[in-house]
């Protein structure tokens, strides 16, 4: 499909993460360039806060974690990973924020937080 979707699991997702991000995927090169942020309006490397880098971004300020998310109709997974992959969340739910009631949004993303920063 044109968005990239692939069919996975949540334990999928969880070993990806983890394997990618202690290491054991890219050269260490690499995945310091994978985590070299860049700042959406300029273009430029950052140092703090959230953005993106190659293919993954940092979530928030508020926890430091990594990830990407992905939406599609009728489908939402939101993961995130400490930096050495040992801390993690992933949830998937079988809707997306357009058909998700909002107050059941606010709380998929309050358990989200809560599971990841505690």
């Amino acid at each position: 499909p044109g968005s990239g979707g692939i069919v996975s699991t949540v334990e999928d997702i969880a070993d990806f993460y983890r394997a990618l991000l202690s290491g054991r995927v890219l050269r260490p090169a690499e995945l310091k360039a994978m985590k070299t942020l860049v700042s959406e309006r300029t273009g430029k490397a950052i140092k703090a806060g959230s953005g993106y880098g190659l293919g993954i971004g940092r979530l928030g300020s508020w926890c430091a974690g990594w990830g990407h998310s992905g939406e599609l109709p009728g489908y939402d997974v939101s993961p995130a990973f400490s930096a050495d992959g040992e801390r993690q969340v992933v949830l998937m739910i079988n809707h997306d924020a357009t058909t998700l009631p909002k107050r059941a949004y606010a709380l998929y993303q309050r358990l989200y937080v809560k599971a990841f920063c505690g």
